[in-house]
């Protein structure tokens, strides 16, 4: 058994999320300017008195939509992760205590999650923590030099026993 513990609070939930950002910066800034360039296009062509076209305004509207969502997907997924843990904690900070055994268990004060390593859907491996996404929008923070029981190389080892089809970084 394998056991750490951290203090998880909505600062680690924001960097978290900020570096995840970083992976479609760059989609997001190219379907922008895309969108910008068809939509002066479309304009142009309203000022010269063209009808657009119905796939035109179907493919103007759907751009405007993606360009949103990449936009404001981040800072939704930001509030609604601190929502959870709000929710599971009670407060904006936390000391969480994870056990690793058969089970992977959460304990936070009085309250006790059990979870599925089948749950795990990926691992990413930070300076000073690594993030476990459980599914249904749920992240495992845990602290690398947080280990009571055990060690990070033991732990990565362990995970990789529990779960040979994920992938887990060095």
């Amino acid at each position: 058994m394998v056991e750490n513990c951290c203090e998880v609070n909505v600062n680690l939930i924001e960097a978290f999320h900020k570096a995840q950002d970083k992976k479609v910066h760059l989609l997001r800034l190219v379907l922008t300017v895309m969108g910008g360039l068809f939509l002066v296009r479309l304009l142009m062509g309203l000022l010269s008195n063209h009808v657009p076209t119905t796939f035109g305004m179907i493919t103007m509207v759907v751009n405007v939509c993606v360009v949103c969502f990449l936009w404001f997907s981040t800072p939704m997924a930001i509030k609604k992760q601190i929502g959870y843990f709000r929710e599971f904690t009670g407060s904006q900070s936390a000391e969480l205590t994870y056990r690793f055994g058969d089970t992977i268990q959460v304990i936070c004060d009085d309250e006790t999650m059990e979870l599925t390593y089948k749950q795990i859907t990926m691992v990413e491996v930070f300076a000073d923590h690594v993030a476990l996404g459980i599914q249904k929008n749920m992240m495992l923070f845990v602290a690398i030099d947080g280990f009571t029981k055990g060690t990070f190389s033991e732990f990565k080892q362990f995970l990789r026993t529990k779960r040979p089809d994920l992938k887990i970084p060095e």
